[in-house]
């Protein structure tokens, strides 16, 4: 199996490819945000941290951050924009 394989199986999984569409106000249109989950994905008695990192591509660090995440039974999710 070749690395560019590996690499696209390990960041392929949806949980690392969030979409969540806010619905219009009077002020503003609908808002796409974008997010990763790392750590559990089922479950809603799971305790959940809420990550805001940088401007760009903070639901890439969901992948970094999935194994400490699966260690320690928690989910978090990292939001994108």
């Amino acid at each position: 199996m070749s690395l560019e394989f590996q690499a696209i199986e390990a960041f392929a999984p949806r949980k690392f490819h969030q979409i969540f569409t806010a619905p219009a106000t009077d002020k503003r249109g609908p808002l796409k945000i974008t997010f990763g989950i790392a750590g559990i994905v089922d479950g809603e008695d799971s305790p959940t941290i809420l990550f805001c990192g940088g401007m760009f591509g903070t639901r890439w660090q969901a992948f970094w951050l999935d194994w400490m995440a699966k260690r320690e039974g928690v989910r978090v999710i990292c939001v994108d924009r």
